[in-house]
């Protein structure tokens, strides 16, 4: 058992993605990276308003744009993309794939962004995730230390 337990602790600091299971997650929109982060507002005054990210390899993605929805496949790395023709303006879109859901506003164009709430931070964007493996490591520990004292309990106590 303790061989077992070792073992996967072992693997999960070696390996943290392959044991973490995967999410779904919007990483660019045009040009602009927004991977690992979250807002309920972008601004983008880029003419491409391609959408791209990552899901299950194979699922489905539901792209609703404005009331107009529909679905792109991902590939077998788990990819998907979505390109559309947006005007100027703002536009609500709602993603989905495998229960989860991404939903923001998306505004085009440089007329529409209000410079002074970007330049002084105010926006709503919220942190990237951080690695799990410290995570990984306490937790591990943790076990370690519940085990080490159950068995010096049993020791002192001769069951």
């Amino acid at each position: 058992m303790k061989k077992l337990l070792f073992f996967t602790l072992f693997l999960s600091i070696i390996f943290p993605k392959g044991i973490l299971a995967s999410g779904f997650n919007l990483q660019k929109i045009g040009n602009l990276d927004v991977t690992g982060k979250i807002s309920s507002h972008w601004w983008y005054s880029g003419n491409d308003s391609t959408m791209q990210g990552e899901s299950e390899p194979g699922s489905e993605v539901t792209v609703d744009i404005d009331g107009i929805v529909n679905t792109v496949t991902t590939d077998k790395s788990g990819t998907w993309t979505y390109s559309s023709d947006l005007t100027v303006g703002d536009h609500l879109i709602n993603l989905s794939s495998g229960g989860s859901e991404i939903a923001f506003t998306l505004t085009l164009g440089n007329e529409n962004v209000d410079w002074d709430a970007v330049e002084s931070g105010s926006g709503e964007v919220l942190p990237a995730a951080g690695n799990p493996l410290l995570t990984v490591i306490l937790l591990g520990v943790g076990v370690v230390l519940i085990l080490g004292g159950r068995k010096l309990y049993l020791i002192d106590n001769k069951y």
